[in-house]
């Protein structure tokens, strides 16, 4: 592990944070070289705020990176993140210690190829800003619920065939985008949020009980005409 490539970087702040921008700093240097990206420094992808590195930027256009294909178990150290970007990446799945970085409130891993969530993703509790658009997500794990204060959840361009029940529990979120899946229904709990925008189009939702149906129509009356029912 490169740690020697981040010592300049960090010699004016390590004395006021011991350790920890140390641990932190390792820790994307482990991300950064599992990846082979080997050549890319600590600074040019963090934010450092109060002596942590508090922002990730992986994403493939923004960073000065090569594609991302893992995220190893050190990512889960970063517990003062509260944002990280892996956008169009080649993720095809998140470690277990990404319930590790509990004050993280906006994980955006749109355009990548992830085709299942961990249930520790349940631990994220302050998380705010989830954008999974653009995978291979066929399911979401029962904890997703967990997630009360989510108030911005994409999932547009996915395989969804049907939602947790337990996404009832998510009770902060305002804005869910579903267009593009395989839906062909929706849980009960769901007529219990209170929705500012629900995108449904493009999905299977042909046969819906009259209370769900009704509950739809007074969200948007377009919603019947965008379903591919055969």
């Amino acid at each position: 592990m490169k740690v020697t490539a981040v010592i300049p970087f960090l010699f004016a702040v390590v004395t006021a944070s011991g350790q920890d921008l140390w641990e932190d700093a390792a820790a994307v240097r482990a991300i950064l070289d599992s990846n082979g990206i080997e050549n890319t420094l600590v600074e040019s992808v963090a934010r450092i705020e109060g002596g942590r590195i508090v922002s990730l930027d992986l994403g493939a256009k923004e960073a000065a990176t090569a594609m991302i294909r893992r995220l190893p178990p050190q990512t889960g150290r970063l517990t003062a993140l509260t944002a990280l970007n892996a956008r169009g990446n080649n993720l095809t799945e998140l470690p277990a210690s990404i319930g590790g970085l509990a004050q993280l409130r906006e994980l955006d891993l749109a355009d990548n190829e992830i085709d299942s969530l961990p249930a520790a993703i349940g631990n994220l509790v302050k998380l705010e800003k989830l954008d999974l658009r653009n995978n291979n997500l066929a399911h979401l794990p029962d904890r997703i619920g967990e997630l009360r204060s989510l108030a911005y959840l994409h999932l547009r361009g996915n395989r969804l065939t049907a939602l947790p029940e337990t996404i009832g529990g998510c009770v902060s979120l305002r804005e869910l985008f579903l267009k593009n899946n395989r839906l062909t229904g929706l849980p009960p709990s769901m007529m219990k949020m209170q929705f500012k925008y629900l995108e449904l189009m493009d999905n299977e939702l042909c046969s819906l009980p009259p209370d769900m149906d009704r509950w739809l129509w007074a969200i948007d009356e377009k919603y019947r005409q965008l379903q591919r029912c055969r």
